[in-house]
């Protein structure tokens, strides 16, 4: 079965074109491989947001595993918690063990109005290249080291 790219979101962009390049390129992989097509359709999404060019000039993500392990836990979050407004700037989102790169939490900056914190003691790149990313706050430590974090409602990745 071949995903469907989303085209309602606001961070995609509006452009047909690049929506129809990332439905061929999911389609051409679905019809070498239709277990494959699963694996492609966040690459696919990747390729029509409008952030996609910010987040290739930071490093965000150096290949296709990556932006599936980020944009993997966008969708989880995005299906089972739909009462949760992508646009309301009260809520925070915690990515606990986020790795070397704040990764999750950066897609979560790109793709909503929430207030992001990435989580990990080895955290790397520092401040002032991650500072150009909106609503993203590192912390470089363990979970339990963290000053407590205030908010409204919490999201934890």
């Amino acid at each position: 079965m071949i995903p469907t790219l989303p085209t309602d979101l606001s961070d995609i962009q509006k452009d047909p074109r690049k929506l129809r390049r990332a439905t061929k390129l999911v389609t051409g992989v679905a019809r070498h491989d239709p277990r494959a097509a699963g694996l492609v359709h966040y690459l696919g999404e990747f390729i029509t947001l409008k952030c996609a060019p910010d987040m290739l000039a930071l490093g965000l993500f150096p290949n296709a595993k990556e932006i599936s392990e980020s944009f993997g836990a966008y969708e989880a979050v995005r299906r089972c918690c739909q009462y949760l407004d992508l646009k309301d700037p009260s809520i925070t989102m915690i990515a606990v063990g986020d790795g070397y790169t704040p990764r999750t939490a950066a897609t979560f900056a790109f793709r909503s109005a929430w207030q992001c914190h990435s989580i990990d003691p080895n955290l790397r790149g520092g401040d002032l290249r991650w500072s150009q990313v909106k609503r993203l706050t590192l912390h470089k430590a363990k979970a339990k080291d963290v000053t407590p974090i205030k908010a409204e409602t919490a999201v934890i990745v």
